[in-house]
């Protein structure tokens, strides 16, 4: 059995986002049009929690998830993480700050160079923080994933949709970060992938004692996943609370109509994926 992160404190705060409003304008920088994405989006979560954020495409929820990997800037609004507002951080706080927070994308292939092969993959993040990657370690993260240690040879075009997103998710616990930011990890995978891949993040999550924002646009993924969950309609939060309460008994007419478009029908009274 391979071995897990220490667990540490989970009461703790740890992400904090308050009135983030962010737009963008298309066209011409002075005539174009300029559109609102999110509209004063405020929630946070404890160490250890997974954080469910629905919604329909294009309601912003992956706008979001950029803003709290600081790969973009909002215009208002203010993101804390272990209590750093990281948008006030210099350069060099904000790299040791990015060791906290890591991603998991809809395509791992998308972000993966085809011309490296897994172990330069797994690498990187050490390479980019200035350690020195040691093969036993990445060994170590391709067991985690249920992945053979025979793979640090391979390339990426050598692996499954479903194994190209463990190693996705080996990258992404390699540096022991505190938050995973996970954006539709599962949307091109087929179904009997997306379970085992569902069990995966479960898994990691439990014995290396991460947080996890888990995003889609399944209900029924994330009741199985997450601890509380939001709904997000055209820029804004409909309705924030405990994941089950949401999913089962949602209030706002967005999360009613969502639930009816994509959680089976036998789900919607219960039961896991």
């Amino acid at each position: 059995m391979c071995a897990a992160l220490s667990t540490g404190d989970k009461m703790a705060e740890l992400l904090r986002v308050e009135n983030i409003n962010k737009s963008y304008v298309s066209g011409s920088t002075w005539g174009g049009i300029k559109t609102q994405v999110l509209k004063n989006i405020s929630f946070a979560f404890n160490k250890g929690e997974s954080y469910g954020l629905l919604g329909a495409s294009g309601c912003g929820k992956s706008t979001l998830a950029r803003l709290i990997l600081a790969l973009e800037k909002p215009d208002s609004g203010k993101i804390f993480i272990d209590g750093q507002d990281i948008f006030s951080l210099k350069s060099k706080e904000l790299k040791q700050l990015r060791k906290k927070i890591q991603p998991v994308f809809q395509d791992p292939y998308a972000s993966f160079n085809p011309r490296m092969t897994i172990e330069e993959v797994l690498s990187e993040p050490f390479l980019i923080h200035g350690e020195k990657p040691i093969t036993a370690n990445l060994k170590k993260l391709l067991c985690q994933v249920g992945l053979a240690e025979t793979s640090l040879a391979k390339y990426p075009h050598e692996f499954s949709g479903g194994q190209r997103q463990r190693i996705a998710i080996a990258r992404a616990l390699a540096l022991k970060p505190k938050l995973i930011v996970a954006d539709e990890p599962l949307s091109s995978l087929d179904v009997s992938v997306q379970a085992q891949i569902l069990n995966l993040f479960a898994d990691i999550k439990e014995e290396y004692g991460l947080s996890l924002i888990f995003i889609s646009h399944d209900f029924a993924l994330c009741k199985f996943l997450c601890t509380r969950a939001a709904v997000m309609d055209k820029g804004v939060i409909a309705e924030e609370g405990p994941a089950e309460k949401v999913i089962l008994h949602p209030k706002s007419i967005a999360a009613q109509t969502l639930l009816k478009a994509v959680l089976p029908l036998g789900a919607q009274g219960g039961g896991n994926v």
